[in-house]
């Protein structure tokens, strides 16, 4: 379960086909003069999206999704020019925004593994299926992946078979 750019899938030598959405999340945290009362908000534009997820405190998590090229100008700003900008963009709810820490980019790409299992090995999560983070569908499929090997372990376990054996990862990846 180690992303969409899996290491793990690679070194087992299970190919995956990828798509390249050509948009990067950009996520960092961000302090702001007003409370967020717990509300998460979603602002939809033409050059980027804004999504403003509250923390504790007065701080909050903040993902600018825009094409790669935008996005490598905004990682390019002084902190306080990025903070303007989403502040602005925010139309100042919170009031002041500045920056805590760094910003991260996040390429937005999809990822299907062409088998689920190896040698003693199955993968789970955004290894197997990474799809666009937007509607949570990846988010509830990585939880059913890790829901449907654990049932077959548990099963294999109780009956003592070997957890790892190719038939047992075999009904975890049919499923």
């Amino acid at each position: 379960a180690d992303s969409r750019f899996s290491w793990s899938r690679k070194q087992l030598g299970i190919a995956a086909d990828m798509h390249d959405f050509g948009r990067v999340m950009i996520v960092c945290r961000m302090q702001h003069d007003l409370p967020h009362d717990d509300v998460a908000y979603e602002c939809f534009g033409y050059d980027r999206t804004l999504a403003v997820l509250p923390a504790v405190g007065n701080v909050s998590s903040v993902v600018v999704t825009t094409d790669a090229a935008a996005a490598r100008q905004l990682l390019a700003l002084p902190e306080y020019a990025f903070a303007t900008l989403v502040e602005r963009q925010f139309r100042s709810r919170l009031g002041r925004m500045q920056l805590l820490g760094k910003r991260f980019p996040y390429p937005l790409v999809a990822a299907y593994a062409r088998r689920f299992v190896a040698q003693r090995s199955a993968l789970v999560g955004d290894a197997a299926v990474g799809m666009h983070p937007v509607t949570a569908h990846g988010y509830n499929l990585g939880l059913q992946s890790i829901a449907s090997l654990v049932h077959a372990l548990c099963e294999a376990r109780a009956a003592h078979r070997d957890i790892g054996a190719a038939e047992v990862l075999a009904g975890y990846e049919r499923a």
